[in-house]
């Protein structure tokens, strides 16, 4: 089983619409897929689960509040008021969405209230008397999303972790549990201007926490696991317009100097592939597609994406 994080600090960046058509084209390639909506924005829920229009999200919210439906919020909490046991296994709140001839998706929902469950993870990261306690917590926090998804290795081929626009504490733990990513953009300088600077927190957070493991080794008996060292599977070019297509390439040669790893599959921008959240599932059973030959050329440089996807992350 793989994890794999999909991360930009850029918004409007086509993040969601990689993440679920990705998803849904390996679940076709009868892969065992799971995949966890982290961002508060809710996006990828809104385009895994048939909510439209508004009024029926709007339902879903309401049944959200009633504990009708579980999203990803009830597992934080449930940590919280488990204390971060390493012991013990959290159970995910798991969706199913489609099945396949052997492969099938499953997903975990956010819900917009997701944006306060950091700041009681931060509380529990700074509720403590002693150094070492704080190294404990620190690192018992961002083991515990590693852990319980590797309970669930038999089950899934791959787990795609759809990851907010920022580096907060939830991005840092799915970043702790990710064998690898990608990072979807447009090529914009206002896209990618980030790109070095998350692969740099990422590389610090990484460090960060070998050195906390070195200091527990020292000073506290109970073992640790290691943390995993995410490899960047590459940046993937996206939304592109064809008529600046010269412009955009001489940022994607930019990129490659930089020594940033680059998907060689790129995408064109499509009004409707990403005008509508209702993308990949409602659309390719209702024809949402204009044309015919618009559906083919979208479904084959989705396809081709997955190809290489599969390649990089060894699936």
């Amino acid at each position: 089983m793989k994890i794999v994080s999909v991360i930009n600090y850029k918004g409007g960046v086509g993040k969601t619409t990689i993440t679920t058509n990705l998803a849904y084209e390996l679940a076709l390639k009868n892969k065992r897929v799971l995949v966890l909506d982290l961002d508060p924005q809710t996006s990828t829920t809104q385009s895994l689960i048939p909510i439209s229009p508004i009024a029926n999200y709007q339902n879903y919210q309401l049944q959200i509040q009633n504990n009708n439906i579980y999203t990803i919020r009830s597992y934080f909490d449930e940590c919280l008021n488990k204390n971060f046991n390493p012991q013990l296994m959290l159970k995910l709140p798991i969706i199913n969405v489609i099945h396949t001839s052997n492969g099938f998706l499953d997903f975990v929902p956010s819900d917009f209230n997701l944006t306060y469950i950091n700041n009681l993870l931060t509380i529990y990261l700074s509720h403590s008397f002693k150094p070492i306690d704080s190294i404990i917590n620190y690192l018992n926090l961002y083991e515990r999303l590693k852990l319980d998804l590797n309970a669930y290795n038999m089950n899934y081929d791959v787990i795609l972790l759809d990851c907010p626009p920022n580096f907060d504490i939830i991005t840092k733990m799915a970043i702790s549990a990710s064998d690898s990513y990608i990072i979807p953009t447009k090529m914009n300088e206002m896209s990618i201007v980030g790109i070095q600077t998350l692969i740099s927190h990422i590389d610090t957070h990484i460090n960060e926490y070998s050195q906390y493991l070195n200091l527990c080794g020292l000073y506290y008996k109970r073992p640790i696991n290691s943390i995993n060292a995410p490899i960047c599977l590459g940046v993937i070019a996206n939304m592109l317009n064809i008529k600046g297509i010269a412009v955009e390439n001489n940022i994607i040669n930019n990129l490659i100097n930089l020594g940033i790893p680059l998907f060689n599959i790129r995408l064109r921008e499509n009004v409707s592939m990403y005008g509508s959240s209702i993308i990949p599932l409602t659309a390719r059973k209702n024809n949402y597609y204009r044309s015919k030959d618009t559906y083919d050329e979208v479904l084959k440089e989705l396809e081709d994406l997955t190809d290489e996807f599969i390649i990089k992350a060894g699936i």
